[in-house]
């Protein structure tokens, strides 16, 4: 009995080549990339020098204005009895009026109630609030809305001392863009150098300050600091 033995033939075709890359087409994007990433390197390095540079020509004057402002005379002139009590208060309507009180002696009750309106992050961000920051900056940008200034208790305080209480930004352009950049910087520097001492330290010096020194109303004169605020609002000390 024969076996019929098949022997498949071998196909006449060419083997199909795996298709490669050439090397040129590697190398061109491999520069391409890297060009990309020394372009942006450059663009970032430059804007950090000019931030650095920015950064150091505001600060120091603004540390200075604060400090001076926190010395500002809200001086008020007491008319009292023979026994010392106060008969009546002369005000200059110019500086208002303000007495100081130490953070320790302020309630607690009062402390989160502004930080918590105000600025929440207060006691972890560094000054400013980035995020705050880029939301106010899109809705200012993007002409939706009101301007949103999205300043943080520092912030506020700087800008009290840079510009002074009757500071209001009504428009966007170069000039209220170019004072936001400086109080943010001399925030962040104000955050860092009020006192060399802890974060909290630097925080809790900055909180009395802004305590003592917001406006909380007009009576002939700002109404300047908490304490100022509960006696004439209250009758009672802070």
């Amino acid at each position: 009995m024969k076996r019929t033995i098949k022997i498949s033939r071998a196909s006449n075709r060419p083997p199909k080549k795996r298709s490669k890359a050439p090397l040129a087409i590697i190398l061109s994007l491999a520069s391409v990339v890297f060009i990309v990433v020394v372009v942006i390197a450059a663009l970032l390095t430059t804007a950090g020098v000019v931030a650095y540079k920015y950064y150091n020509a505001v600060v120091p004057d603004g540390i200075q204005a604060l400090a001076a402002y926190e010395q500002h005379p809200f001086a008020v002139s007491d008319i009292t009895y023979r026994d010392g009590t106060t008969m009546a208060q002369l005000v200059n309507p110019k500086y208002g009026t303000r007495q100081l009180v130490p953070l320790s002696q302020i309630p607690s009750n009062v402390i989160w109630a502004t930080i918590d309106t105000e600025n929440r992050t207060f006691y972890s961000d560094v000054g400013v609030d980035p995020l705050r920051l880029a939301s106010a900056a899109k809705v200012d940008f993007s002409g939706s809305g009101n301007l949103q200034g999205a300043s943080t208790l520092t912030e506020q305080l700087v800008k009290l001392a840079l510009y002074g209480p009757n500071s209001v930004t009504r428009k966007l352009d170069q000039g209220n863009v170019q004072k936001k950049l400086r109080e943010i910087m001399v925030a962040i520097g104000v955050t860092r150098d009020i006192k060399h001492c802890s974060l909290k330290c630097r925080k809790d010096a900055i909180l009395e300050m802004y305590l003592n020194t917001v406006s909380y109303g007009t009576n002939g004169g700002d109404i300047n600091g908490i304490e100022a605020a509960a006696e004439y609002f209250f009758g009672i000390h802070a």
